[in-house]
């Protein structure tokens, strides 16, 4: 194989521009997108932060909750994450502390990934509308999708390495999605339905799972509890009966899952040209990574070619996708019953269509690894245009 492309297919360098790439793009987004950052939301996650830094009580000033109790509807985790980062900053919260922040966890998904799998499946995943626009809104649920993917992996990990590391790694992950968004207990379900078929197969190798599953149930009960104890409420804010018609919430929620299944760009707002360009290059790709066995010449050699390794990304692909429509059919229903200031949108839905896209882009690893280098640039590129603020294109 010539030199050049011995280096481009077998080194993972391709990382770095890759993701300066897209750091620069969230910061376009940032910066003179739909100022998606300023949303109230964000603003109080920024008091809290500060509350934080200051040594004082996470509370949102001047408001209570319908138990006349502090109001605090939000996790701990995310303004501590951001009250830390801003550190770095001098004190600072503005969007650049933010870059830093998503370059951190970005660094820490990829440096565990990258020792059992290729990143291309990653790679993909970074550069779609759903998570580009996700972390353009803030980092709270970018991290929560960060801290998600690796709770699968750790388990994944785990079913094969029965290993303390991997134990605490789960637990940790498990807690960080928690912390950052109370929607992080659907990960429960996802460890019990892999640990009760681990059981029926080798009892003693399902024990490793108690750690995790004991300490992460500890946790979630004692956060819950304090909130409690605290303002007298679960979560700390007052949830209120949905009182939006069964026919608005249904076309909300075809609406987004629409947006979610493309790949480049949420549709639903965009002119006719960026629609038909954006759904011509979906399929495109999609055509071009199920036609791969035609590239098997030029195929790029995975890194990761021992026995386990084809077990090892069936069962992540395999657990991704489970935990993907576990979490969309919590939030679904969560939203159904109870009010939300948003109807179902991609704040909602990406955790859960991000998991399953990933899990899709695992299984189809090899597919993807064989594509030329120029398709791979080509997507690399398209995808870039798409994501530049949608009122900079025709």
């Amino acid at each position: 194989m010539n030199p050049f492309r011995t280096f481009i297919f077998h080194t993972r360098l391709w990382i770095l521009p890759a993701g300066i790439l897209w750091l620069f793009l969230l910061g376009i987004n940032l910066e003179i997108g739909f100022l998606r950052f300023e949303t109230v939301d964000a603003i109080y996650y920024r008091e809290l932060a500060m509350d934080f830094m200051a040594g004082i009580p996470m509370t949102i000033d001047g408001l209570l909750n319908a138990r006349d109790n502090p109001f605090s509807p939000y996790p701990p985790g995310y303004p501590v994450l951001l009250g830390l980062t801003a550190q770095i900053g001098g004190g600072s919260m503005n969007w650049p502390v933010h870059i830093v922040l998503h370059a951190l966890l970005a660094i820490l998904l990829i440096v565990i990934w990258q020792g059992r799998l290729s990143l291309l499946p990653l790679a993909v995943l970074f550069f779609t509308d759903s998570v580009t626009a996700l972390a353009a809104v803030g980092i709270s649920e970018f991290s929560f999708i960060i801290f998600s993917i690796l709770a699968v992996f750790s388990l994944t990990r785990l079913q094969f390495h029965s290993q303390p590391g991997w134990q605490i790694t789960l637990f940790l992950s498990l807690s960080a999605a928690l912390l950052t968004r109370y929607a992080g207990i659907f990960l429960l379900p996802l460890v019990l339905y892999r640990w009760f078929f681990m059981l029926k197969e080798n009892r003693e190798k399902a024990s490793v799972f108690l750690f995790p599953v004991i300490v992460f149930v500890f946790l979630a009960v004692m956060l819950f509890g304090i909130q409690w104890m605290d303002t007298g409420l679960l979560t700390g804010g007052d949830r209120y009966p949905n009182s939006d018609s069964a026919s608005v919430l249904m076309v909300s929620l075809l609406t987004a899952l629409f947006n979610q299944a493309c790949i480049f760009r949420d549709f639903s707002g965009s002119s006719w040209i960026s629609f038909f360009s954006g759904a011509g290059m979906n399929i495109l790709f999609v055509w071009l990574i199920f036609r791969s066995y035609k590239f098997e010449s030029l195929a790029y050699v995975p890194v990761y070619q021992d026995e386990s390794h084809e077990l090892f990304r069936k069962t992540l692909s395999h657990n991704l996708l489970v935990a993907g429509i576990i979490y969309l059919a919590f939030i679904t229903g969560l939203r159904w019953h109870y009010y939300f200031a948003e109807y179902y949108d991609n704040r909602l839905l990406a955790p859960g269509t991000c998991l399953i896209w990933l899990g899709l882009l695992v299984r189809r690893e090899k597919e993807i690894s064989a594509l030329p280098f120029f398709v791979k640039m080509g997507f690399l590129l398209t995808a870039t245009i798409f994501l530049i603020p949608w009122k900079f294109l025709i």
